[in-house]
Parts: structure tokens; C-alpha cells; sequence
């Protein structure tokens, strides 16, 4: 009994690790309220998550949080708020063409060109957000990005946009289906796909990063020491 209820048990660092993601999807709730803030909450809430994935992180998960939060906090919320008003003057053209207009075939071709749009706008949105979370830029640059990511990413993105607005979807779908299983978005929904979003980033966003820091020069530097210390 005691080495499975251990402090360094595998069963408690589980049941750590759970705790650690209800208190996670908590405050990323809370940070989302002033609805500008959705943005900079998904990319502290991506931050929060790399550190508990990573052991020899420097600092604590929310630590992690409130650093990604606040980091490049107007860039992301100027980028956030331009996508997800795009997103809903879409969304809301298609539902307007179905509840107000007579169904034709034009209206039908208006109606799926609305929708497909809503899918990709969503989609790059989600991988915004995520870039942003290791990679601070510009406005401009995160919207770019966003879209680079997603196109030589499609199957990542697409299972990462679909995981983070299954919510919206339920909840404009059939509202009451919404208000019954709040608690599963209340009790760790977004921290839990956050956490597989990140396993799921990371080979494509290892390799940003080094070529990142190729770019910059870092992995020259390193290879320059090297060269010194072997002379010496």
C-alpha cells in the first residue's frame, strides 16, 4: 500500500497530474471571461501544459501560465479578437441564409461556402493561438503563422481545431445537450486537450524551433564554442 500511495508513486503523480489539469482548466475559464482575453488564456493555458510535460522545466505550471498569459498579452489579444469576429460574421452569414431565406440552390451554394469558410478560419485560429505560446510575434505575423502552421500541419490542425471548438459546436447544435455535460468542460475538457494538443505539436514545433535557432545564429554559436574548445 505504501509504495502505491507513494508520494513518488506512478498512481499519485496520475492522480497529481489530474489535479494539476482540473485546477489548469479553472483558471483558463476564468481568464476567458473578458472574452479579449480568450487568446492570451489558450496561449498561457499551452505555456502551463509544456511545463508539465517537461521535467526539467524552471518553472511551476501556473508560473508557466501567467507568463504566457502575459506575454505579448495585446499582440495575441488584437490577433484573437480580428480572427474570432471573422469567424462569427461568417458562421452567422450561413445561419442567417438558412433561417431567413427560402432554400434554393443559390442559397444552398452560399450556405456551404459560409460553412467550409467557418472550418478554415477555425482552423487557423487554433494553431494561432498555439504558435503564439512559443513563438511571440506581431498581429500580422501570428495570423500568418497561424496559417502556415495549419497548412503544413492539415492533420495535426484539423484534429486540434475540431478537439478545441467541439464546445462551440454542441453548444449552438443543441444548447440543452451544452448545459447538461458542463461539468465535463468545467472539470478539465480544455486543460485535457490542451495537454494532447501540445504531444501532438511537438515534432513539428521542435522543428520550428530549431530552425528558429538556426536562424538566429544559435546553433552556430554552439558549433563555434566547440570548435574553440577543441582547439584549446
Amino acid at each position: 500500500m505504501n509504495k502505491i500511495f507513494g508520494y513518488d508513486s506512478k498512481a499519485m503523480r496520475f492522480l497529481s497530474r489530474v489535479s494539476d489539469l482540473l485546477f489548469l482548466n479553472m483558471l483558463f475559464i476564468i481568464c476567458c471571461i473578458p472574452i479579449f482575453t480568450i487568446g492570451a488564456a489558450q496561449a498561457g493555458q499551452y505555456r502551463a501544459v509544456m511545463a508539465m510535460q517537461d521535467p526539467e522545466s524552471d518553472y511551476t505550471w501556473p508560473q508557466a501560465f501567467f507568463m504566457g498569459f502575459k506575454d505579448g498579452f495585446w499582440n495575441i489579444a488584437v490577433a484573437s479578437t480580428v480572427m474570432l469576429a471573422l469567424i462569427y460574421v461568417v458562421a452567422m452569414n450561413s445561419f442567417a441564409v438558412i433561417f431567413f431565406e427560402q432554400a434554393t440552390k443559390d442559397t444552398n451554394s452560399i450556405v456551404w461556402v459560409c460553412l467550409v469558410g467557418t472550418a478554415i478560419l477555425m482552423i487557423f485560429y487554433s494553431t494561432m493561438t498555439l504558435f503564439h505560446s512559443r513563438f511571440g510575434c506581431k498581429p500580422w505575423q501570428l495570423l500568418r503563422n497561424g496559417i502556415v502552421v495549419a497548412l503544413f500541419n492539415p492533420l495535426q490542425a484539423v484534429i486540434n481545431a475540431v478537439l478545441m471548438w467541439i464546445p462551440v459546436i454542441i453548444f449552438f447544435v443543441d444548447t440543452a445537450i451544452f448545459i447538461y455535460i458542463t461539468p465535463l468542460w468545467l472539470l478539465g475538457y480544455y486543460s485535457i486537450v490542451s495537454y494532447f494538443t501540445v504531444r501532438l505539436f511537438k515534432v513539428p514545433f521542435q522543428v520550428l524551433l530549431n530552425n528558429y535557432n538556426e536562424v538566429n545564429g544559435i546553433v552556430e554559436d554552439t558549433e563555434d564554442e566547440m570548435d574553440e574548445d577543441e582547439e584549446i
